[in-house]
């Protein structure tokens, strides 16, 4: 049995900029490993392509080859990878929503771009013929619980059931099985993180490039922040339930492919990595689920600076 303890207050400044209220939780005295943020490496052609705006027409390469499964010995955490090479994976949180997810779709469709979705359980039940056609079109869906709770302030077993459900709700919609996941708010620690990979399969995939669209600051801030911030290998964070973020696409996306970035699914760039030799050293395939660790703080991750 784990032992249940008291949790201060949670900073949760991923996605919603939230706290979370005081809660018995055995997960919260876990120690929180340190967050593996890669820092890309530039390929020194990335931006001799049209470095002032979007270019209408260009469509993504298609990198149909490269696997949309982790690899094997995968990190159980990731912000970015390592790479010298322009691949970039852009995921969308918090749907499907019913007027903004199709029309993003539409979109990516028209670029050849593939996109990782962070499902939201609730939604993904509420909008199953959503969820067949994101994975239709060749994009890869991620767990992002059932509820959007911060998983911090919650029991082994809700957080069990938070992470189970959701798996179920796609699995009923789809037959899929999601093979990556997300915590609401990025705020995880430890035991979550390898509760994820031993028990379910499923890396921790945070990011690196945060526009804080969750705040409404206008498509073109929007924008200019996900360009400004994309570096090879990054992860970018948007959220589909916004349509302002959606009103942003074309020309982040032009702009983007314009500069020479390639796109591809979350997995695919763990494998990009992979295949590179990249993989850190302390990757290891999943296995039995450890016992619990001596107690430590919560871990929250705080975003980059914009």
């Amino acid at each position: 049995m784990l032992l249940s303890l008291w949790l201060g207050m949670v900073i949760a400044a991923g996605e919603s900029g939230c706290t979370t209220i005081k809660k018995s939780n055995p997960f919260s005295q876990m120690p929180a490993a340190q967050v593996q943020q890669a820092p890309p490496m530039m390929d020194p052609n990335v931006h001799t392509k049209n470095t002032t705006g979007p270019v209408r027409g260009l469509r993504n390469p298609d990198f149909d080859s490269i696997p949309k499964v982790p690899p094997a010995g995968a990190r159980i955490v990731y912000n970015s990878v390592r790479i010298n090479a322009p691949y970039i994976a852009i995921t969308f949180d918090d749907g499907p929503q019913p007027k903004n997810t199709p029309r993003l779709l539409d979109m990516l469709k028209a670029r050849n771009i593939k996109a990782t979705f962070f499902v939201v359980g609730t939604n993904a039940r509420e909008y199953p013929a959503i969820i067949r056609r994101i994975l239709a079109e060749g994009h890869e869906i991620g767990n992002h619980t059932l509820n959007h709770l911060s998983l911090p302030t919650l029991s082994a077993e809700k957080v069990a059931y938070q992470l189970g459900e959701t798996d179920r709700a796609v699995v009923e919609a789809s037959g899929y099985h999601m093979r990556i996941m997300r915590p609401p708010y990025g705020a995880t620690n430890l035991h979550i993180k390898q509760y994820c990979y031993d028990q379910m399969g499923t890396p921790t995939i945070l990011w690196d490039v945060d526009p804080f669209d969750w705040k409404r600051p206008g498509s073109s801030v929007v924008r200019q922040r996900i360009v400004s911030g994309t570096r090879n290998g990054s992860i970018i964070l948007c959220h589909d339930i916004h349509a302002p973020t959606i009103d942003a696409m074309p020309d982040t996306l032009d702009t983007l492919l314009a500069r020479g970035f390639k796109f591809v699914t979350v997995s695919q760039l763990l494998n990009i990595e992979a295949s590179a030799g990249a993989v850190s050293a302390n990757a290891k395939p999943p296995g039995p689920a450890k016992e619990a660790a001596p107690a430590a703080p919560v871990e929250t991750i705080k975003p980059p600076g914009v």
